[in-house]
């Protein structure tokens, strides 16, 4: 039975969502179609770095599986913070 796209982004989104080395994705041989199909879509980036392969999902496929991708701007970045300080300090 052939994995379906959703599923191929969630074991991504599972594995850290972004530069997630290939032998860590957790991906077996029958997604590969799906893998072809993210990359082609957008789903999917990758990059080679050192002989080694890397995979992050894309906005379009956090979107996909329903997720909010991360806000790596300078104020997305200030917001994560001060939101994790808060946290901390209800516990």
């Amino acid at each position: 039975m052939a994995t379906s796209l959703k599923d191929l982004l969630a074991v991504l989104y599972e594995a850290g969502a972004e530069d997630v080395p290939a032998d860590e994705t957790g991906w077996t041989s029958d997604m590969t179609p799906a893998l072809v199909t993210a990359i082609n879509m957008g789903y999917v980036r990758y990059r080679d770095r050192d002989d080694v392969r890397y995979f992050s999902l894309t906005k379009v496929g956090y979107d996909a599986i329903g997720i909010a991708p991360p806000d790596h701007s300078p104020w997305g970045l200030i917001r994560a913070w001060f939101s994790g300080l808060l946290g901390r300090q209800g516990s």
